[in-house]
């Protein structure tokens, strides 16, 4: 992205926010996150906007954004201690200020940094309160995206049922993201797959890989592809599951 078009973006973000710091900070910070993939820079540029910005009773309301975003960015760069610390500062400071939105972002991303440092059993737990926060805000988008992560979780624990109805769950709502829908079908694949139904995995691991392709997602088409070889292998074709 532009640098002008990163300006043009910050500049809408704070017309929008008025003279609110705190608003400010939050919109600038899920602008951002939003655009994590597509405008790294965006990202940069917002957390050194977020830092100084503190709201009418002096809690520094932009670090905390800017540690949660700071966490995610971590995440896409693998340094995974420095993002689970970075949103448990987070969650902590949200929580204590009562403000359910930035630790529902904050627990989610923990969640995100403990399932990926092999640690699902606090992951889940992180998770489970991002996502009463989000059911109770009504965010009905980050409920279905918690839900996926949940279900991911829970294919690390070889928790098959369990990451079924996680899928199934976040693939029902009509607000998962649409580059979340094939990694969710792909974890529903692969749970279908180890738990006896590999017929519907196959037709649904074929779904997936074909919209991760199509929006360029290597994670959705790695986890696709795992989940067609255990289902091509239960159904008797290990020939088809070697050569994927």
């Amino acid at each position: 992205m532009a640098e002008r078009s990163v300006r043009d973006i910050i500049g809408s973000v704070e017309a929008a926010a008025g003279n609110d710091p705190s608003e400010l900070a939050r919109l600038l910070a899920e602008e951002a996150l939003a655009r994590l993939e597509s405008a790294p820079a965006l990202a940069r540029v917002a957390m050194e906007r977020l830092e100084p910005l503190t709201d009418g009773r002096g809690f520094g309301t932009g670090r905390a954004w800017a540690w949660v975003l700071g966490a995610r960015c971590r995440l896409t760069e693998g340094q995974l201690q420095k993002a689970a610390s970075e949103a448990r500062l987070a969650a902590t400071a949200f929580l204590s200020q009562g403000d359910k939105r930035g630790a529902m972002r904050a627990l989610q991303a923990l969640g995100m940094a403990y399932r990926r440092s092999g640690l699902p059993d606090p992951a889940l737990d992180a998770l489970a309160s991002a996502l009463a926060l989000a059911q109770s805000l009504r965010w009905d988008a980050l409920a279905a995206a918690i839900q996926m992560e949940t279900g991911l979780t829970h294919l690390g624990r070889r928790d098959w049922d369990e990451a079924a109805r996680c899928m199934r769950s976040a693939l029902a709502s009509s607000f998962l993201e649409a580059n979340g829908r094939p990694v969710a079908m792909a974890g529903l694949a692969e749970a279908l797959a180890e738990s006896g139904s590999p017929e519907e995995a196959v037709t649904l691991t074929g779904e997936a890989l074909s919209a991760g392709v199509e929006r360029n997602l290597p994670a959705a088409q790695a986890l696709a592809l795992r989940a067609r070889a255990v289902a091509e292998s239960r159904t008797g074709q290990p020939e088809a599951a070697i050569a994927t």
